[in-house]
């Protein structure tokens, strides 16, 4: 490398600039040597670090200096492999340490310990790293890239790591290639006569010493050159140097705050006190939200949490094989075992801009997480929300509209309007067809978002949510299937004939576009996100009243402070969206015809979500991983580790580890879930469904109805009902306070 422009070398110019503080004539001997060593600094903190900066070289003798260099600002002399693991892990610096040793130093001793006299530079650097790992055994400081002024003696190339990089400036001895000719040639004079061998020996070796010596002549006059174009480069690219740093340091700051808050999801309560074995402080296996009551987590013995696959997305997005797109991530598998949480979320691969984001990532991880909680500690009756323009005093309840999961249902309930607006607008093509095709005097169909039965497998303490579709129903089909007394909205005395034909024109055209967007549109995808962590919520609910659980005593406490949404959105805000909206007319579509000497006036205003219908089909687990679902046991696994890229189809996998896990795990079970071995005798792999229950007093397995609070056509309410069975397997018994 060119000493005098690449970074690399500017960077052991500035060795000798550091030396200069307090061996200025030292420093800038050409016939000293310069070298340098980059180490992964996984263990290190920024404060251990800041000492070793702080550490002045010696005022005579070799030295050793220490710099904490930005990742991306040595990137082009990396191994990329090492590059990319450090990028994806969120390491922002690696350490770099530096060292001199002068000529005619002797053996003399001096004060620092890990500054030995008569060694190569090289061997000083390593002789430093040696003495740091033992003050940091838990630390990793592999060798990652080596930079030397001169080319590097026969004997410091076999002390530095044979995987990493070497570089340097100017030759300097013998190559490799050329200390193997000399021993070859040296080999071959065995051949001559016996008194031959002697002169012959001394003129191959007095060759190869003279080469040795003009080699390192010319490497000391080229570096004494080469100093001297250094001088303005290296002023200059410490002002790239300086900015590299702020934005690495802003970076590093940023990466480690999404890790910190990645840490509670899916966990909350008070961290352990019990020390991790590589850093020695708090352990994170049950991570904080800010509640002060201890949750049920394992003894110190049982070690500390693994980092988890969604941490690392979030340190880099873009390592994930074509990316990821967190705005599609939904919960799809939950494992308690008793002393904290498992968990996999799925995500599609893609996403262009705000979509690949680590903030992205964090706040829709969050909001599943935020949600599982809030279905967990609120009671079912309070499960409603309510947009009625005649009642802005009764919109959510007051718990309920604190959090995220309440502006979701209000929001997705607005969304739900204008999506029917947007369908059924007469400038459509669809909507156009749709008006031509209807008749009578007026139009008053509500329609409702409900849960279609959701396909799930089920085994002990583990949860898999394969499929959990969305429907969307007419109000005359939502009241059919609740066996209520009431009736739909009409329109007064049209005839019941006319009714039928608009709303089966209706359910023809516009239902299906409707249930479409649901399930698919972009604009939906927080409603299925937490409608998804309801449907984890209510298993855990019903499995906790007989098996060991981590967070049974959160089960209706009614206490959400811990999930109140960090938006300012007020429930209000909302509400008056859809006031302008329905006194503006977006909400009210109406066309004017004229039939003879009449003039017919239709109008159209339509109904809201509710989740209290959900059903859960309990599939074979043989049956149900195959196809698209095949490799979702694996995934899952390995997602509470790192991510990973579902070889089916483009999804990524995301997850995390709450629970404490032991540094010699037993060996892994060889059972599947669900297996016929392990399942229940009722369980006969055919899907089964709930059927509705009349008592609301009832237990977890028979939930009951609940009244529906709402008024009007306008209403989101979110109660699931009576819909879990018993689980496939074996339980345990008890229950975690």
């Amino acid at each position: 490398m060119d000493y005098a422009t690449d970074r690399l070398m500017l960077m052991l110019y500035g060795v000798r600039e550091r030396v200069s503080h307090s061996q200025k004539r030292k420093a800038w001997n050409e016939w000293s040597n310069a070298a340098l060593v980059l180490v992964e600094r996984e263990g290190l903190s920024d404060a251990d670090l800041s000492k070793l900066q702080e550490r002045e070289p010696a005022r005579s003798g070799p030295v050793v200096v220490y710099r904490k260099v930005p990742l991306a600002y040595v990137e082009h002399c990396l191994p990329a492999a090492e590059y990319n693991r450090l990028h994806a892990s969120g390491t922002r610096f690696v350490l770099m340490i530096g060292a001199m040793s002068f000529p005619g130093e002797g053996k003399r001793k001096y004060e620092a310990k890990d500054e030995k006299t008569g060694r190569h530079s090289e061997e000083l650097a390593l002789d430093a790293l040696e003495i740091l790992q033992a003050e940091h055994p838990e630390a990793s400081l592999k060798q990652l890239t080596w930079a030397s002024e001169r080319y590097y003696c026969d004997v410091c190339r076999k002390l530095i790591a044979a995987d990493a990089r070497r570089y340097h400036a100017y030759d300097f001895s013998l190559t490799e290639g050329e200390l193997a000719q000399w021993k070859q040639e040296l080999k071959s004079v065995q051949k001559l006569p016996a008194g031959q061998r002697a002169a012959e020996r001394k003129s191959i070796n007095g060759t190869y010493e003279t080469r040795k010596w003009l080699r390192s002549q010319e490497a000391g006059l080229s570096l004494g050159k080469g100093k001297d174009r250094a001088k303005g480069n290296f002023e200059r690219e410490e002002a790239d140097f300086r900015r590299t740093y702020e934005e690495a340091t802003e970076e590093e700051r940023e990466i480690r705050s999404y890790q910190k808050a990645a840490s509670d999801v899916m966990a909350a309560g008070q961290s352990s006190a019990c020390p991790t074995p590589a850093t020695g402080t708090v352990n994170q296996a049950a991570l904080t939200t800010g509640r002060t009551r201890a949750r049920a987590v394992a003894d110190c013995s049982a070690g500390a949490q693994q980092p988890g696959g969604l941490v690392g997305a979030l340190a880099d997005p873009a390592a994930a094989p074509g990316g990821i797109d967190f705005t599609t991530l939904e919960l799809r598998y939950l494992s308690d075992p008793g002393n904290g949480l498992r968990y996999a979320f799925g995500t599609k691969a893609g996403g262009t801009g705000a979509a690949r984001r680590s903030a992205t990532g964090l706040r829709t991880a969050r909001q599943a997480s935020d949600a599982f909680f809030v279905w967990l500690s609120l009671p079912r009756s309070t499960f409603w929300v309510n947009l009625n323009p005649n009642e802005p005093d009764w919109i959510v309840g007051a718990d309920l509209g604190r959090t995220d999961a309440g502006r979701i249902l209000l929001q997705a309930d607005l969304q739900l309007k204008k999506t029917t607006a947007r369908l059924i607008h007469p400038d459509s093509s669809l909507g156009q067809r749709f008006w031509n095709k209807i008749s009578g005097t007026c139009m008053s169909f509500r329609t409702w978002i409900v849960p279609e039965p959701a396909e799930v497998v089920d085994f002990d303490d583990e949860l898999y949510i394969l499929d959990a579709p969305l429907g969307v129903q007419m109000e005359s089909q939502y009241l059919d299937a609740r066996g209520s007394g009431g009736s739909a909205a009409s329109c007064g005395k049209q005839r019941a004939s006319v009714e039928a034909w608009n709303e089966q024109t209706f359910r023809d055209l516009i239902l299906p576009q409707i249930e479409k967007a649901v399930n698919d549109d972009p604009a939906y995808a927080e409603l299925r996100r937490v409608y998804l962590s309801r449907v984890a919520a209510e298993w855990y609910r019903e499995r906790a009243g007989d098996a060991s659980s981590t967070y049974g005593d959160l089960i209706d406490d009614g206490d959400v402070d811990d999930w109140v949404t960090a938006t300012d959105w007020k429930p209000r805000d909302t509400f008056d969206q859809y006031v302008r909206s329905y006194r503006d007319g977006e909400f009210n579509v109406t066309r004017q015809t004229r039939n003879g000497e009449m003039i017919q006036t239709r109008t159209y205003i339509f109904g809201g979500v509710d989740f209290s219908g959900l059903q859960l089909q309990r599939l074979n687990a043989d049956s149900a991983f195959s196809g698209r679902w095949s490799e979702m046991t694996q995934n899952t696994e390995r997602a509470t580790k790192t991510a990973v890229a579902d070889k089916s189809r483009p999804q990524i996998w995301l997850g995390g580890d709450n629970t404490p896990y032991l540094e010699e795990p037993s060996p892994p079970s060889t059972r599947r879930p669900g297996s016929p071995a392990e399942r229940d005798s009722r369980d006969t792999g055919q899907p089964s469904h709930v059927s509705d229950a009349t008592d609301p007093g009832g237990g977890p397995g028979n939930l009951g109805w609940l009244p529906l609070a709402a008024l009007g056509g306008f209403c989101v309410l979110l109660l699931l009902k009576g819909i879990l069975a018993r689980r496939c397997g074996a339980t345990r018994t008890g229950r975690s306070t």
